[in-house]
C-alpha cells in the first residue's frame, strides 16, 4: 500500500481536523489501523474509503514497509505542497493525482 495514492483523502482529513498534512497522515493511518475496532477513535475527513478493506493491506506490511509508505508520504508533500494546495483550492482532483502520479515514477 502507498500512501500517495490515497493523499487526496489525506488532505481532506487535514481540512476537516484543521490539521497540517503530517498529523493527518497519522490520522489516516490511525484510522486504518482502528476499523472494525468498537470504540477506537476514527479521524473524519476521508469517510467514503472503506477502512476495513484497507486495514488488510496496510496489517500485511512489515514496520519497515509502512516506514517507507509514511516517509513516501512526507516526500511528495514536501517536494510538490504548494503544486499540490493549489490544486486543492481549485478544486482539481485530476491535476492533483497527475502530480502524485509523476512523483511516483
Amino acid at each position: 500500500m502507498k500512501l500517495t495514492d490515497y493523499a487526496w483523502e489525506i488532505f481532506d482529513i487535514a481540512k476537516e481536523q484543521d490539521k497540517d498534512i503530517g498529523v493527518a497522515r497519522d490520522m489516516f493511518v490511525a484510522n486504518l489501523e482502528n476499523a472494525g475496532v468498537e470504540g477506537a477513535p476514527h479521524y473524519a475527513g476521508a469517510d467514503g474509503l472503506d477502512y476495513t478493506a484497507l486495514k488488510g493491506e496496510w496489517e500485511a506490511m512489515d514496520a519497515q514497509e509502512q516506514g517507507e509508505a509514511k516517509e513516501g508520504f512526507t516526500a511528495l508533500t514536501r517536494e510538490h505542497y504548494q503544486e499540490l494546495t493549489a490544486c486543492r483550492r481549485e478544486g482539481d482532483r485530476e491535476g492533483f493525482e497527475a502530480i502524485v502520479a509523476e512523483a511516483g515514477e
